[in-house]
């Protein structure tokens, strides 16, 4: 039987010693391995690599139902699971499954009621920090959501109302 490596600071076992020493970085905060063109940093050299992309324009991850492509290999992976309907990731609590380990993890609060995301003006919590950035508009009365044909502005884009021409019958 292998050995195992347990972190001290979480649940997690790595089947490595080395793994175990880069998941550490995730608790220290140690990004040993920074970009030369910009001010990004990384746990993990390969993760450096994909970010190089970024700067080349190269974008070696292709789409094999469309013309995508991109610059990481996991951004891939979840662009092709829209082409698929693949929804690994199933909510323990009911039958909700989605495309998405982030979106999960929000979906799972609406179980246990954990809500993050606080308003520092009033009481408001939220799952998301969209949803509370969505929420702090209100008090800025920002209204970046804009009518292209008219004056009206909101502060969601779902209130936006897509404009209608109206035939004028003489």
């Amino acid at each position: 039987m292998a050995k195992e490596y347990p972190c001290t600071l979480c649940t997690k076992v790595l089947l490595y010693p080395s793994h175990l020493r880069i998941h550490m970085r995730m608790h220290s905060g140690e990004k040993p391995h920074g970009c030369q063109q910009c001010d990004k940093s990384f746990s993990e050299a390969g993760h450096l690599k994909e970010h190089k992309h970024i700067h080349s324009g190269k974008k070696p991850y292709q789409c094999t139902y469309c013309d995508y492509s991109c610059t990481q290999i996991n951004n891939l992976k979840k662009h092709e699971r829209k082409h698929t309907d693949t929804k690994p990731h199933q909510c323990t609590q009911c039958n909700y499954t989605c495309t998405r380990a982030d979106t999960l993890r929000a979906h799972m609060m609406t179980h246990s009621g954990e809500r993050p995301h606080r308003c520092t003006l009033c009481q408001f919590k939220s799952v998301t920090p969209g949803d509370l950035k969505a929420h702090m508009r209100i008090h800025s009365r920002e209204k970046p959501y804009r009518g292209q044909v008219c004056t009206y502005s909101c502060n969601q884009a779902a209130h936006k109302i897509p404009f209608r021409r109206k035939t004028i019958w003489l």
